[in-house]
């Protein structure tokens, strides 16, 4: 973002936002809001859809499962709801290829002040619900806001390590912002081979971050006319004689102008303006003949609309010659002081000499009538028109350039060559089109296109006057004034040339240029002052010595074995304000004096200093609690933990095996109720929540009802023999009932005398282990030494294959150990209560 507005950078991934009171984890004032179920989960890492927990409302709820079986889901959805101190965007399935990527959404069922139960949809990324905000949420990431991890341990309200996180990140930016603007190498002496009086040489010898890069482009676009100049200057400034390569430029260029000329004279009979006009003046030539036929039609035709007896064709072209034949004769030679037809009494007709009758004389007049019509006049005109103008195209001159001309241009230009032919195709394809159009008279098909660009005249004649002007600088180049002049534009051309050879390395000059110096105003802009500043001021004012009591409190409860005073000193380090908590009677940071675990307790002794000066008692959301703490805090831990449970829910998620053993212990202690749950894996995948613990975590009595509802249904196999299914089934039976037998024989027989994973041996509890007969204890190894043999836990001899027994050989074993376990139970009743007699007759003596 520092780089996007310094323009060090483009557009950041992510924008600043606002802070407003839907960040703070205090604006749910002081409700009690309690948890009830977290469902319907969608797109939360690899869970399957549509999972969910229900969550003990007034009670302790633990939720147990190994490594990897989903529980961080659940928490990770808690800390991002409830707005955990650290917590990171909940992810989709990422061995999922889905584009874009879904959402992750959950709904969260909850209660304020126990009123009824409310159900919020959290999607990842929108703002959560306020009331959730009471719920608090710890994890092991949540002592980086408590313990620096550079070895400064340290409290600071909500809020004021993220300044110090941005203060940190401030000084971190700069030093990354230092290496990057270092690794940029500016060496603008790499270009002075290309400094000189041109052009090129002016921008270059000034090159910075702010050269018109623009400007460099268009010099480095050098044309193809401008590659031939070089060539040219070249040969001109290297002639020792010039005057015959001038004379034949002089004599090319004449050609040229003649072929100009020529080429401009043909060209206009196949310009679109000219077969536009053919076009027209055929038109025009169709209306005029359609004209004379309605008047043919007329002369044949008497004014009552009656046929007229005239010879057929009369009227026509030929007919209309020799009429025009008679007229001559007859003005010229017989009646030349009348006008033809003469009609007048005693008048003959000038071709068969007999006297002229009336019907005769009005043949006559009409014929002359229809002569002098003006549509056979304009039929006449257009007719002629249309085939000089046909004529006229046809024998326009289209290959105004001959063939030695041609071959010369090959040489001293080549482009214009190629342009000459592809005119003269397309003139020659336009007056075949325009010949063929005119002769069906259909104008639909396509009109061949000209060449695009110049006129083909007008090329000539450029090219004609370049060939002067090349003669002239030939015959200039005798003057060393001249020279010079000539010289200077090649060495330009040449700079240009190459100025585009190395044009991207010029532009990465400026680039970086340009980054160097929005580096260095980006360095300045991360300088963290202020912030240290405003750090310093807020924490001198929120931070009080109350939390720091509780702190104390806290630490003690977790046995915590150093004693430590909550020293709170606002000061600057390095411009970064730290509000930190000092081990008593010592100068080193607590990071380089106190173990892992100690961390963690203190962290964890200010999470609960923070929970209880909240004023309310929403539930609390511990996700593996006892990561790094040994047996002596994992105990303190567990005590702590149930005994704020009977202040507030509080539910747990945990692998830990030895700390779930220690939870049953305080809950034991505490007469707590809680609610068991197992996360675990099934074919659907991760995240399967079922009520009570796992076979690893059951007591023996659960163990028990649990395979004794297992094997049942193995007694309903099908056939007088069992099949492999049902035998690897009876197998799993026994195995786990020899585990069971193991665990009873420590709970029940033993009475708990010993515990695992702890460092006590109970000898009250020892009284009652004796009293078992030795009948029982015999079927009891019985059992035992059947589930040995049957279990692929023991190897078998290959030559001693044990028959396996029948399922329901198997329920009447578990039956038989059920039996002798409620034997021991009784007894161990007994031994109980009278104990308590015991232990009330020692309280009252008298």
């Amino acid at each position: 973002m520092v780089k996007e507005e310094h323009g060090a950078g483009g557009a950041a991934p992510v924008q600043p936002i606002v802070l407003s009171a839907e960040h703070i984890p205090t604006a749910g004032a002081r409700s009690n809001v309690h948890l009830l179920r977290i469902g319907n989960l969608q797109h939360v890492n690899r869970l399957p859809a549509g999972h969910g927990v229900d969550l003990a409302s007034d009670k302790l709820t633990v939720l147990f499962g190994e490594n990897g079986a989903g529980k961080s889901g659940y928490a990770r959805v808690l800390k991002n709801a409830c707005r955990a101190r650290t917590k990171l965007a909940v992810l989709p399935d990422v061995f999922a290829a889905v584009e874009p990527r879904p959402t992750p959404s959950a709904d969260i069922t909850y209660a304020i002040n126990g009123g009824a139960a409310t159900t919020s949809s959290w999607r990842q990324g929108a703002v959560a619900v306020r009331a959730l905000s009471n719920v608090a949420v710890y994890d092991s990431a949540c002592g980086s806001d408590y313990v620096a991890k550079e070895g400064v341990s340290d409290y600071q309200p909500y809020g004021l390590p993220y300044l110090n996180r941005l203060a940190d990140a401030q000084k971190t930016m700069q030093a990354t912002i230092e290496q990057e603007r270092n690794q940029i190498r500016l060496n603008a002496a790499a270009f002075t081979d290309l400094h000189g009086q041109h052009d090129v040489g002016e921008i270059l010898g000034r090159l910075d971050k702010d050269t018109d890069v623009a400007r460099l482009r268009v010099l480095a676009t050098v044309t193809a006319e401008e590659s031939a100049r070089i060539g040219e200057l070249e040969k001109i400034l290297g002639s020792m004689n010039p005057e015959p390569d001038a004379r034949a430029a002089e004599r090319l260029a004449e050609r040229l102008d003649a072929a100009a000329a020529s080429a401009q004279k043909g060209q206009r009979y196949v310009a679109d303006r000219a077969l536009d006009e053919v076009r027209q003046r055929q038109a025009n030539a169709s209306a005029a003949a359609d004209a004379w036929k309605l008047a043919q039609d007329r002369l044949h035709m008497k004014e009552d609309d009656a046929d007229v007896d005239l010879l057929e064709g009369t009227g026509n072209d030929a007919w209309k010659k020799l009429f025009k034949a008679a007229e001559a004769f007859s003005t010229g030679h017989a009646y030349p002081a009348h006008p033809h037809p003469n009609v007048e009494e005693g008048a003959r007709c000038v071709l068969c000499q007999t006297p002229l009758d009336e019907s005769a004389k009005d043949r006559l007049t009409r014929f002359a009538a229809f002569i002098a019509d003006a549509a056979s006049t304009e039929a006449d005109a257009t007719a002629a028109r249309m085939k000089e103008t046909m004529m006229a195209i046809a024998d326009a001159n289209l290959a105004p350039l001959d063939t030695p001309t041609l071959t010369e241009l090959e040489t001293v230009a080549p482009e214009l060559r190629v342009f000459v032919t592809q005119a003269v195709e397309a003139w020659a394809k336009r007056r075949l089109w325009v010949e063929t159009c005119v002769g069906t008279n259909e104008w639909s098909t396509e009109r061949p296109p000209l060449p695009e660009g110049e006129a083909l005249d007008v090329r000539l004649r450029s090219k004609a006057e370049a060939l002067r002007t090349h003669a002239k600088e030939l015959r200039a180049s005798l003057n060393p004034e001249a020279k010079r002049t000539l010289d200077g534009e090649k060495v330009a051309l040449v700079a240009r040339q190459r100025l585009a050879q190395r044009l991207a390395q010029v532009e990465q000059h400026i680039c970086d240029a340009k980054l160097h110096h929005n580096l260095t105003t980006v360095h300045a802009a991360l300088a963290p002052r202020k912030v240290s500043v405003k750090m310093t001021e807020l924490a001198n004012a929120y931070v009080t010595a109350e939390l720091a009591k509780v702190m104390t409190e806290e630490l003690t409860a977790l046995g915590y074995r150093r004693k430590v005073l909550p020293d709170i000193r606002g000061r600057t380090d390095v411009g970064q304000t730290m509000v930190t908590l000092r081990v008593k009677d010592c100068n080193d940071a607590p990071g380089l004096v106190l173990s892992e675990g100690e961390q963690r307790a203190m962290s964890l002794a200010l999470f609960l200093a923070e929970v209880r000066l909240q004023g309310h008692h929403s539930t609390v959301v511990f996700d593996d609690p006892s990561t790094s703490f040994d047996h002596h805090h994992r105990r303190h831990i567990a005590d702590r933990i149930v005994a704020l449970a009977s202040e507030r829910p509080v539910v747990i998620f945990t692998h830990d095996a030895v700390f779930l053993t220690e939870l049953s212990r305080a809950i034991g202690d505490h007469a707590q109720t809680v609610a068991y749950r197992t996360i675990a894996w099934t074919g659907e995948g991760p995240g399967f929540v079922s009520d009570g613990l796992t076979w690893e975590t059951m007591n023996a009595d659960a163990r028990l009802n649990d395979l004794e509802a297992s094997v049942k249904p193995l007694t309903t196999y099908a056939g007088d023999y069992m099949d492999e299914a049902t035998k690897e089934a009876v197998k799993v039976g026994y195995t786990k009932l020899r585990g069971t037998i193991e665990r009873a024989v420590r709970e029940v027989f033993l009475n708990n005398t010993v515990r695992p994973f702890t460092d006590e041996v109970s000898v009250g509890s020892f009284g009652a282990v004796i009293g078992h007969p030795q009948e029982e204890w015999d079927r009891v190894s019985e059992i035992y030494a059947r589930c040995c043999e049957v279990t692929d836990a023991h190897d078998t001899n290959a030559a001693r294959q044990l028959p396996i027994p029948d399922p329901v050989v198997l329920l009447e074993d578990i039956a038989v150990f059920r039996a002798h376990l409620d034997l021991a139970k009784k007894r161990r009743r007994a031994f109980q209560a009278e104990r308590s007699k015991q232990i009330e007759a020692a309280k009252n003596p008298f």
